[in-house]
């Protein structure tokens, strides 16, 4: 089971939901692997480990700015119903006061 875990092929229920436990324990788990064969290079480990931060960083990074622009689009509907409902409340008050005047 070990061996498994360290080739991942299998990955702990705890790292499921855990991207930088997961991503850093197969970091150590490939430069363990490469230390235990004699290489003392790991500068391709590292940045393969860099590469997964930044892809993970561009995702979030697009998440935000897709929240953005939804946010921003909910504040002009937001803003043009306050529009509609002020004008709304303004011509009701206007027709009560032309009524009430008959």
């Amino acid at each position: 089971m070990s061996e498994k875990l360290l080739m991942g092929e299998i990955v702990p229920e705890e790292f499921d939901n855990n991207f930088h436990e997961r991503v850093f324990f197969d970091y150590l788990s490939d430069a363990y692997s490469q230390f235990f064969a004699g290489k003392d290079d790991f500068s391709e480990s590292e940045r393969q480990l860099e590469q997964q931060f930044d892809n993970r960083n561009a995702e979030r990074l697009a998440d935000i700015e897709r929240l953005q622009e939804e946010n921003d689009q909910l504040v002009r509907e937001l803003t043009q119903l306050n529009i509609d409902a002020v004008f709304s409340s303004f011509c009701l008050c206007l027709m009560d006061s032309l009524l009430s005047k008959r």
